[in-house]
C-alpha cells in the first residue's frame, strides 16, 4: 500500500528571495532613510528652518547624485557629420607631396596629352623647378600650391563630366554584321596652296583651297650647297 502523504513528508517551499541590490543602490538608501528618519523621528523637536522642504530636498539630491552621478558625455562621433557636428569638424587639407605632383603629371599625360612643356608651363614654372619638386629637394611654393589645387580641382571636374557622359550613352547590339567597307560621299583631299597642311570636303573638282584667301607662306630658301 502506497505512503499517505501528510504535511510531515511534504518537501519544504523555500521563501521567495529578495532581489539583489547593488551597492550603490544600498548605500543611497541608507543615506536617505538617515535623512528621512533625521528629519522626522518622533518627540523631537525641530527649528522652523530644519523642517524646510527646500532644504530636504536639497540633501536628498545631494544623496543621490553622491552614489548615482550622471556619467560624462561621450565625445562626438566624427565620423557622422550633421549640422550639430559642424563645430566639432575641422577640414584640414593634405599637403602637396611630390608623389602627388608625379601622379598628376602622369594622368594629364595619359589623358589630356600633356607633355612636360605644357605641364611647366599649366605651373608657370622651368623644367629644372619642376624636377626639384618632383625629387623633393625644393620646397612647394604658395603660388604652385594654388596652382596646383586648381588643376586638381579641374581634374576631378574633367572625371565627373566624364562619367556622367559615359552614363548617358547607349550601347546598340546590331542583328546584322556591320559593313567592313565605308563609303565617302564627299572626297577629302589636301589643301593644293604651298605650305598648308589642312584637309578638307573638296565640294566640285575645281575645288583646291580650303579657304579663297588661303595666301602660300613666304619664299623658300635656297638650300646651300
Amino acid at each position: 500500500m502506497p505512503r499517505r502523504r501528510t504535511r510531515s513528508n511534504l518537501r519544504p517551499t523555500r521563501a521567495p528571495q529578495a532581489p539583489r541590490v547593488s551597492p550603490e543602490l544600498a548605500a543611497a538608501q541608507r543615506d536617505v532613510a538617515h535623512i528621512i528618519r533625521d528629519a522626522f523621528a518622533p518627540g523631537r523637536l525641530y527649528a522652523a528652518e530644519a523642517l524646510d522642504p527646500q532644504k530636504i530636498i536639497a540633501r536628498l539630491d545631494a544623496a543621490l547624485a553622491k552614489h548615482f552621478a550622471i556619467p560624462a558625455p561621450a565625445p562626438p562621433d566624427l565620423s557622422i557629420v550633421s549640422d550639430d557636428a559642424y563645430e566639432h569638424v575641422v577640414f584640414v587639407e593634405k599637403p602637396i607631396t611630390p608623389q602627388r605632383i608625379r601622379d598628376l603629371q602622369h594622368w594629364a599625360k595619359e589623358h589630356w596629352g600633356w607633355s612636360r612643356r605644357h605641364f611647366c608651363k599649366a605651373f608657370d614654372i622651368s623644367r629644372g623647378m619642376l624636377s626639384h619638386l618632383e625629387t623633393g629637394k625644393r620646397a612647394v611654393s604658395e603660388a604652385v600650391e594654388l596652382r596646383f589645387r586648381h588643376w586638381e580641382r579641374r581634374r576631378h571636374a574633367w572625371v565627373k563630366d566624364r562619367r556622367a557622359l559615359a552614363q548617358q550613352r547607349s550601347v546598340v547590339v546590331s542583328d546584322h554584321p556591320l559593313p567592313k567597307r565605308y563609303h565617302v560621299l564627299k572626297p577629302v583631299v589636301k589643301c593644293k596652296t604651298r605650305g598648308c597642311g589642312i584637309w578638307f570636303e573638296q565640294v566640285n573638282k575645281r575645288h583646291k583651297k580650303h579657304a579663297p584667301d588661303c595666301k602660300p607662306k613666304g619664299p623658300r630658301r635656297a638650300r646651300k650647297l
